[in-house]
């Protein structure tokens, strides 16, 4: 798996659910952002905040992460003249991506391991929904300084197993 492009964290919440539900479970992903592809592997991706929005750009990689998890790896494949305004709320939008690696239900997510796992740092909590790099996480830098590249083969080869 190449991680070169890896640059972001998201936080993502479901949608009116529980605070304890999933989100973009292979359910989630169909109703949330509804598949553009019939491969299954596009989606549209919603951020709470527009600016939020404008912040990946176009082939940026961003694992997203829920209840400690990270539950999916995405790509962003349009650029930000791809941003609509979604149903959601009136500062919400939402952006197409692509799944590059992804558990598609809610038992395989509880299942997976804590986020620190597979990142081989505490990568933190922070508010709201708004993608941060990954490196500004947590205690990154305190763990990795500035190996950049064997963080990213370390986490690939522990994505792998998961498979």
């Amino acid at each position: 798996m190449e991680l070169d492009r890896l640059k972001w964290i998201k936080n993502v919440r479901p949608i009116g659910a529980s605070i304890k539900d999933w989100a973009y479970d292979e359910n989630g992903v169909r109703t949330a952002g509804g598949y553009t592809e019939y491969d299954e592997s596009f989606f549209r991706l919603m951020f709470w905040e527009k600016p939020a929005a404008y912040l990946p750009k176009i082939g940026d990689l961003a694992f997203l992460k829920q209840h400690n998890k990270l539950t999916h790896l995405i790509e962003f494949v349009k650029d930000i003249d791809d941003i609509t305004t979604n149903l959601i709320g009136k500062n919400a939008v939402d952006r197409e991506v692509k799944i590059i690696w992804w558990v598609r239900s809610r038992e395989e997510m509880r299942q997976l391991p804590a986020a620190q796992e597979i990142l081989g740092y505490e990568p933190g909590v922070w508010p709201g929904t708004y993608p941060r790099p990954y490196y500004e996480c947590g205690d990154f830098e305190r763990v990795w300084g500035e190996d950049d590249r064997g963080f990213k083969a370390e986490v690939a080869r522990n994505l792998n197993e998961l498979r």
